[in-house]
């Protein structure tokens, strides 16, 4: 119960390349009248694929949907989440791309992404988030099923080691969306009301 904030943090491929680096999205709701902070995980998705749908050469039927159609049903199953994104000035035109891509696939407005400063490496930039994770303030529920999201992106925290070539796109995305949420002091007046964004996620979760 109380007041809340949710964000959304992405962390983006920077290649066009469909079946390279994958795209990813962490859903994390803070939790304003606890302290110290404490957090729920409510969805992440990670996709290995373009930002836009692509149709592949074998048929015109055989289609590989873009990140953005995931990222904009994230959107509207999380309406008052802000997205955050860590990047450098160079990313602007690739936060404007996915911001007009987002409009076009929510058929008018789209949301605006908070770019994060990038202050030293993946590794270094993780360590907040990992004190709140190893201080048991980060809660995710129990998967329903050996396929479950959960188990993805458990699975990539514990492997994380900040190494050349270890996944780490939860992970960033991931922080980004809780120092964004950490750097928040108040809270807004009442609970959200958002769609779809605990309700069971609060009566199956666990400390991890």
């Amino acid at each position: 119960a109380g007041a809340f904030r949710i964000a959304i943090g992405l962390a983006l491929a920077r290649t066009a390349r469909p079946r390279s680096d994958a795209q990813a999205a962490v859903v994390l709701r803070r939790h304003m009248s606890a302290k110290p902070s404490r957090y729920d995980v409510l969805k992440a998705i990670r996709i290995r694929a373009a930002l836009t749908d692509r149709r592949r050469d074998e048929g015109a039927d055989a289609l590989d949907l873009g990140f953005i159609r995931a990222r904009a049903a994230l959107v509207q199953e999380f309406p008052t989440a802000a997205l955050v994104f860590y990047g450098a000035e160079i990313e602007r035109p690739l936060l404007a791309l996915v911001e007009r891509l987002l409009a076009e696939a929510l058929g008018g407005r789209g949301p605006k992404i908070k770019m994060l400063p990038i202050t030293g490496d993946k590794w270094f930039r993780s360590q907040g988030f990992a004190a709140s994770w190893n201080a048991g303030r980060v809660r995710v529920q129990e998967p329903k099923d050996r396929d479950g999201w959960q188990n993805d992106y458990v699975a990539q925290h514990v492997e994380f080691n900040g190494q050349a070539g270890n996944e780490d796109d939860l992970v960033d995305a991931g922080t980004a969306a809780h120092d964004y949420l950490e750097s928040i002091s108040t809270a807004p007046p009442g609970r959200p009301l958002t769609t779809g964004e605990g309700s069971e996620a609060d009566r199956m979760a666990r400390f991890v």
